[in-house]
């Protein structure tokens, strides 16, 4: 999610006979024929998502951590599921529109198609709004838990717990939730967030972008906030 940042190999389709690659040591996300999971068994330390029937099957360690929805802020993950159902139901008007246009499709429909896939795109930035959104919920105020840099960048300066204060942090957030925030600040995606936040770098514009959603989101201005300067 965004303002992190995935720092390991991404592979959209791979290649049944290239699935050895989900064996590596290190964190990856694979998209994966279902051709795979006829001929081979999912090692027990992957996570995996079947699109086909909205599953997710956990590893042995996450289901040792026990993972759960109910670790989400409530009020955020509400709001994002409440938002993400209502596209979802967007999403399947339009995949009915569209199937109705292949069947019937002649020249006069041209148009109707185009418009189709600007409402298409609409949708998208729609999604990428209602986890901005959910994102600057759960990370608002986390600049004033950022401590300043007294020493020149060295090993020991640039750990995240000498960029960040976890404890001062923990505690402007509701108790009840304070699991799920642990586990986020244990994350490769938060460490290299806090650096990022602490040290010149060419992600700082985005950052910028991303600190200005949540003032807004804080003054309860109305819009979207992808329209606002620096979304780009």
């Amino acid at each position: 999610f965004f303002p992190f940042t995935w720092q390991f190999p991404y592979i959209p389709l791979c290649p049944v006979g290239k699935c050895d690659y989900i064996a590596a040591i290190f964190p990856f996300i694979i998209g994966l024929d279902t051709r795979f999971f006829d001929l081979y068994e999912l090692p027990s330390d992957v996570n995996a998502v079947d699109l086909d029937t909205n599953t997710i099957s956990l590893s042995d360690t996450a289901r040792k951590m026990n993972l759960s929805l109910k670790l989400l802020p409530k009020k955020a993950a509400a709001t994002l599921r409440n938002t993400l159902t209502m596209l979802k139901e967007k999403c399947l008007h339009y995949k009915r529109l569209y199937t109705e246009i292949e069947m019937t499709s002649d020249n006069t429909e041209l148009d109707f198609e185009f418009k189709l896939r600007e409402k298409e795109t609409e949708l998208e930035l729609e999604i990428q709004e209602a986890f901005l959104q959910f994102m600057a919920r759960v990370l608002a105020g986390y600049r004033l838990h950022l401590l300043p840099i007294t020493r020149a960048p060295t090993e020991g300066v640039t750990d995240v717990r000498n960029l960040f204060d976890r404890s001062s942090f923990l505690s402007s957030r509701d108790r009840n939730y304070h699991p799920f925030y642990n586990l986020m600040m244990n994350t490769q995606l938060f460490t290299k967030f806090i650096e990022e936040c602490s040290f010149v770098s060419d992600v700082n514009q985005s950052l910028a972008f991303f600190d200005e959603c949540i003032d807004r989101m804080a003054r309860n201005e109305g819009g979207r906030l992808l329209d606002c300067e620096g979304a780009s």
